[in-house]
């Protein structure tokens, strides 16, 4: 799976995949941005959401900064910065 980086506003500037019931999580997840947006400290997104979820991506990001926390909530998949 890639998704897309370039801003905060989900839709505009990020991908987020919106999964409407379980999903099971066992591929690799490419995180891409432009080279120009920068997060700042504390800014996140989030990047897929769901009903539920089992296991966890395999993270790599090109031309983004490694996030510096990644939440799996009861909804959601979170990359803060």
């Amino acid at each position: 799976l890639v998704a897309e980086v370039f801003g905060l506003t989900e839709g505009t500037q990020h991908d987020q995949l919106k999964v409407t019931g379980a999903i099971n999580i066992g591929s690799a997840l490419q995180v891409v941005g432009d080279g120009v947006f920068v997060p700042k400290v504390g800014e996140f997104v989030t990047l897929v959401t769901y009903a539920s979820f089992t296991g966890q991506f395999a993270i790599t990001y090109s031309n983004i900064p490694p996030a510096r926390q990644v939440t799996y909530t009861a909804t959601g998949l979170v990359l803060t910065w």
